[in-house]
């Protein structure tokens, strides 16, 4: 009897990351990170104000920061497993920009990288062992982008 091996979907993807992250990543669970989705070139993602407000009843520049981090580190996860890349993934260098207090839900949002850069990310992956991918994360309340980080994150291959 020969077995057939199925591909996975992208939902299979996200709820294999959704998983990890619970299982993997205590503080997820704390901010009570919510995976929304993983379609129309994003990653998207909530969490409730309440375990992450600060002092001045906003939400919390360090939970903010921890979100965007745990998302972008996220769009690598996916788009490496889907490319059958065996690699660790770690955040090289990021930037944030705080524009606007957040004083509602926290929506997080990153886009996935265009066919271009990911061709590019795999060709250097496939030469190198690693390889780089530049990344562009937000918060916002629904209306108004609130953070932006902009970050850069690298695949290394696995010695197995």
């Amino acid at each position: 009897m020969s077995t057939v091996k199925q591909k996975m979907t992208d939902l299979d993807w996200l709820e294999a990351f959704r998983q990890l992250i619970r299982e993997h990543i205590p503080l997820s669970n704390a901010m009570q990170l919510d995976i929304l989705g993983y379609r129309d070139n994003y990653l998207t993602a909530r969490a409730p104000l309440e375990p992450n407000i600060n002092d001045k009843g906003s939400a919390f520049g360090g939970s903010q920061a921890a979100l965007m981090s745990i998302v972008g580190w996220g769009v690598v996860w996916l788009e490496t497993r889907k490319a059958n890349l065996d690699c660790d993934i770690v955040i090289h260098k990021g930037e944030i920009t705080w524009l606007l207090p957040l004083r509602d839900e926290i929506l997080i949002q990153c886009q996935v990288p265009d066919v271009d850069a990911m061709r590019a990310f795999k060709r250097t992956f496939a030469k190198r062992g690693k390889a780089a991918l530049k990344l562009y994360v937000t918060t916002s309340d629904g209306e108004n982008i609130t953070s932006e980080f902009n970050c850069r994150y690298v695949a290394i291959k696995k010695d197995n």
